[in-house]
């Protein structure tokens, strides 16, 4: 699924995130993941894989666009859900 968002947007990823690909197509963005104490930032052509089930917080730095993919080849082969986005342009 790809994604376009504007700088100080959030897209918040709920649940059990584990297995999750972030990829940036451009821009730059910020990841946090609950229960990770490192923050994560991507540049075009970097990638955030959560091996965590915590939920996920992108920040966008910059105008960006993303790829949500499943990195779990075994929760891909159960079906792909569509996640809950929640869009913000209130920043952190």
């Amino acid at each position: 699924m790809e994604i376009l968002l504007r700088k100080g947007e959030l897209l918040i990823l709920e649940g059990s995130r584990r297995g999750r690909l972030v990829r940036c197509g451009d821009g730059i963005l910020w990841i946090t993941q609950e229960g990770d104490r490192r923050d994560h930032l991507l540049r075009r052509g970097g990638s955030f894989a959560s091996a965590l089930v915590g939920r996920i917080v992108v920040s966008a730095l910059s105008d960006c666009r993303l790829t949500l993919l499943r990195n779990d080849p075994v929760a891909a082969g159960k079906g792909i859900r569509i996640p809950r986005l929640e869009v913000s342009g209130d920043g952190f």
